[in-house]
């Protein structure tokens, strides 16, 4: 066995297990032909930059609530529907924009304040990364 082959074994058990799956869509950044604006509505700003990094990866524009004027339009919300913020942020969005995709990430299963809002996908945490980015490229689709 070369060392670089038993250096490779090492490392594949420190991968997290949602990385391991095939997703079936491109996550390089350059394979990717549309960048959307995907607006993230997450209250703990460490599963924020994460949800950042997962929208990043799948070759696409986080923005948060802050960074959108009244004219801009995201192409996705992803709402933890625990935040009085975010809900509010939702409800606007919504009436705005009847078809703009939310994926909801709580982890509370849907309520009946959630499913008035039509989320495309409502993941419960702890979720895979995967399942997120399949989420989004359906929301997309």
């Amino acid at each position: 066995m070369s060392a670089s082959s038993s250096i490779t074994s090492t490392r594949a058990a420190f991968i997290p297990f949602s990385y391991l799956r095939e997703s079936g869509f491109p996550t390089n950044p350059a394979d990717t032909v549309v960048m959307a604006r995907i607006l993230i509505c997450e209250p703990h700003p460490d599963l924020r930059v994460l949800l950042e990094t997962v929208v990043r990866r799948a070759g696409h524009e986080p923005v948060g609530h802050g960074e959108l004027t009244s004219d801009d339009a995201p192409a996705v919300m992803i709402l933890e529907p625990a935040s009085a913020d975010g809900l509010a942020a939702a409800a606007g969005l919504r009436r705005r924009l009847e078809d703009l995709p939310i994926i909801c990430t709580s982890i509370s299963p849907p309520s009946d304040e959630t499913r008035s809002l039509d989320p495309v996908a409502h993941l419960i945490k702890p979720f895979r990364l995967g399942d997120l980015e399949a989420a989004i490229v359906s929301a997309l689709a």
